[in-house]
């Protein structure tokens, strides 16, 4: 495709809770059925992004972004890489303030604007997973304690296996 050629393109982004974002992008000549399946002749872009949670204050940001086309010219891998790095440096300055904001107040709660929706739905979505988890664990705690009280009480070996808790909030924090 030449630069004045019209295409057809699309943008399916995915989000999966609690931090992976996919993001499958392309262009191909116009009316050549694209939608119907027939990519010949199409540019396809591929973007994963995803975030974990270091501190209660950092979180550790990774992401890839591939293409399906002039696999030999290394300048479109690098102009990939440079937009992905521009886009998020353009956020850097907005993120390191909210964060200001959330260490100096834990209880401030963000209020989004329409075009935050699918953020706000994100954030839901997010919220209810770490309630149902805390149910869950409330409920397990409770029944092993009326389990254990009405138990004859048996002492058998256990190896004990090493495990790292991770706080919820932290999985939020930062926006």
């Amino acid at each position: 495709m030449k630069n004045d050629d019209r295409v057809d393109r699309w943008n399916v982004g995915r989000m999966y809770v609690p931090g992976i974002f996919f993001l499958e992008s392309g262009f191909a000549p116009a009316g050549a059925g694209a939608e119907h399946g027939n990519l010949e002749g199409a540019k396809q872009y591929r973007n994963c992004q995803f975030f974990t949670p270091e501190t209660r204050s950092s979180t550790h940001f990774f992401w890839n972004y591939l293409h399906n086309y002039d696999l030999d010219d290394p300048t479109i891998a690098l102009s990939l890489r440079d937009s992905m790095i521009e886009g998020f440096n353009e956020d850097r300055s907005i993120i390191e303030e909210q964060q200001k904001t959330f260490d100096a107040d834990p209880d401030f709660k963000m209020h989004g604007i329409a075009a935050d929706a699918p953020l706000a739905h994100f954030r839901w979505t997010l919220g209810r997973m770490i309630e149902e988890e805390r149910r869950r664990a409330a409920q397990a705690k409770e029944a092993g304690a009326a389990e254990g009280a009405a138990a004859t009480r048996v002492a058998v070996p256990v190896k004990a296996a090493a495990a790292k808790a991770v706080d919820p909030d932290a999985a939020v924090a930062g926006g």
